[in-house]
């Protein structure tokens, strides 16, 4: 079966892509000012978890090839690996931050939202239950 690439060429790449990343997000939480902060902010976790694909593929034995989708590592490595990667680009998008502020604004309201929708849901329940007759509904009977 055709490959563009070859097995060890597509292995080689991996392992330079995840030890760039490996040393990028390192290099970023050693000269952080405030390393707890660094932990707590989301984009940073994505980092990390970005990186970590460098010890499993060290556990994997560098080389995973499309038969080791069965077993949970390559599983991983194949399948979840590409999505995080995506993920750790999305830090340099404008548009993104806007994104998850404009979420933010939205979660603020959310509460007095949901706060009207369970006096509205209480209050037709009340209505209904009054105005029903109880023989019409076989759990109140």
């Amino acid at each position: 079966e055709w490959s563009p690439l070859s097995s060890s060429t597509a292995a080689a790449l991996e392992i330079g892509i995840d030890a760039l990343f490996t040393l990028e997000t390192s290099l970023r939480f050693v000269v952080y000012p405030n390393r707890r902060y660094f932990l707590l902010d989301a984009f940073n976790l994505i980092d990390f978890c970005a990186a970590a694909p460098m010890v499993l593929r060290c556990m994997a034995g560098f080389a995973v090839s499309i038969d080791d989708k069965e077993d949970w590592l390559g599983h991983y490595l194949l399948c979840f690996v590409p999505v995080l990667r995506l993920l750790k680009i999305l830090r340099r998008y404008r548009q993104f931050h806007l994104l998850l502020k404009a979420f933010r604004l939205a979660g603020e309201a959310l509460p007095v939202m949901l706060f009207c929708y369970f006096v509205g849901l209480l209050l037709f329940a009340a209505l209904i239950y009054t105005c029903e007759r109880p023989d019409n509904v076989e759990s109140l009977s």
